[in-house]
């Protein structure tokens, strides 16, 4: 019986699925509501910067804590330290108390929490789902992330029109459902029990591991470049229709559109991971999303700005379930925080300016010349994709088993052989803001 058919599955689906919506209605709420609160464009982008530049400098740390504790429990704390933070604020918010400074320092503290403990639920799934089922899970990630934007935007524009504190309190609530839903999952989450060692041993373990996958680091480079172009692009779509005049509710339809998009764009996504060499496939969604977003170069109208954003999001889940499929399916399980935590922190470095900068082109230059800035990076992120013989060479996930991820097949515990092998824990029957948030983005990063 397949792996994604199990009871843990469903459960561990039921409490990843309920962290990503809290992290929806966050992410779309605290930029507007910084925005709203404080005026300020270069505020609202500050937030996203300040936010993903902790995020990126914990999540070492945090990738070391992930790879050596009870994922269960390391989900449990971060649904806890979530209700609390923005329990918090949606208290505040019912005082009459809250300003644009409370929510820029709660979503400080969610990155904190994002960084150390975020990715236990994407590394627990290793130990849920067998490699062979890894690109449908991954394809089925897509569409549930696309259908929870799908409804929070429209619904955290809604609620936002009500009051600002609305969206935070169904942040609340979902973090809530996260913690109490892990619990069902059987079974053992914990990675490998190992000898205790230094966090700065572990880090450079993982480190020295990842640095003989030459096809992660081709990949890591270009995550740069993609995150930056795509993040700070559509970053810039929010604000420039804000500046515009247009509702919370309408920038909610235009997140609404690209999450129908990608809804759709799921529904195929597992057949063409599975037909298409990997590579190619990534090399073609990134160049055809590239040129989709041309047209918003030259008109930054309601109509092409959503239509823009829907067109580009329908190819993100074949691009996501083929590149980070193959990633993280053929990382053993006792790396995958390290795995997670270091591409993160490279596809995340550059990205995490992307919202402030977009902040500071919008004042300075205008829309036009925003977007125009974030297509050419994306223009480079095509090219050094297609130069990448390592990203180009990728085989359909039938072939990703007897496929050589590393030339020297070096693995921290053992022999080659040993670390691609699917691992089984004895007592699980197989059965992903990164931060738990919206991974609709590509290769899971929305800064």
């Amino acid at each position: 019986m397949s792996s994604l058919r199990s009871a843990n599955y469903r459960w561990w689906l039921v409490s990843d699925s309920s962290g990503v919506v809290g992290g929806s209605l966050r992410g779309f709420a605290v930029p507007l509501v910084v925005y709203l609160l404080s005026g300020s464009a270069v505020w609202a982008g500050a937030v996203g910067t300040v936010a993903a530049v902790i995020t990126t400098v914990l999540s070492l740390p945090g990738g070391v804590i992930v790879d050596r504790h009870d994922r269960r429990r390391l989900v449990r704390w971060y649904a806890v330290g979530s209700v609390l933070v923005w329990g918090a604020v949606t208290g505040l918010g019912v005082a009459g108390w809250l300003t644009w400074q409370v929510v820029f320092a709660a979503a400080v503290a969610g990155a904190v929490l994002a960084a150390l403990f975020g990715s236990a639920t994407d590394a627990a799934l290793r130990s849920v789902v067998d490699l062979e089922d890894f690109p449908r899970a991954m394809a089925v990630n897509q569409g549930r992330d696309a259908a929870i934007r799908l409804a929070s935007g429209p619904l955290g524009g809604l609620l936002l029109g009500v009051t600002s504190w609305l969206p935070f309190l169904g942040t609340t609530l979902a973090h809530l459902v996260q913690g109490l839903t892990i619990g069902r999952v059987n079974g053992d989450l914990a990675p490998p029990a190992r000898e205790p060692k230094s966090v700065l041993h572990d880090l450079l373990e993982g480190l020295r591991w990842m640095r003989g996958q030459s096809v992660i680091v081709h990949v890591s480079l270009v995550a740069v470049l993609t995150n930056f172009g795509f993040g700070g692009a559509l970053f810039a779509f929010n604000l420039v229709l804000l500046a515009t005049g247009h509702t919370p509710f309408q920038v909610g339809v235009l997140d609404a559109a690209s999450a129908v998009a990608a809804l759709v764009g799921s529904l195929f996504a597992a057949r063409l991971v599975a037909h298409v060499p990997t590579g190619v496939l990534v090399i073609a969604t990134l160049a055809v999303d590239t040129a989709l977003f041309a047209p918003a170069i030259l008109d930054q109208s309601y109509v092409v700005l959503v239509a823009v954003s829907a067109a580009v999001s329908l190819l993100v889940p074949a691009l996501n379930a083929s590149a980070l499929g193959y990633l993280f399916g053929r990382t053993p399980v006792e790396l995958q925080g390290r795995m997670q935590s270091v591409l993160g922190v490279v596809s995340m470095g550059l990205g995490s300016l992307a919202p402030g900068l977009v902040g500071l082109l919008l004042d300075w230059r205008g829309a036009r010349v925003t977007i125009a800035v974030f297509v050419g990076v994306l223009v480079l992120a095509t090219l050094a994709t297609i130069w990448s013989r390592p990203i180009r060479t990728i085989p359909r996930p039938a072939g990703w088993e007897t496929a050589s991820p590393s030339p020297s097949g070096d693995s921290p515990g053992g022999s080659a052989q040993h670390e691609l092998e699917p691992h089984r824990h004895p007592t699980a029957p197989r059965d992903v803001d990164r931060d738990p948030g919206d991974s609709s983005d590509p290769l899971e990063s929305n800064p």
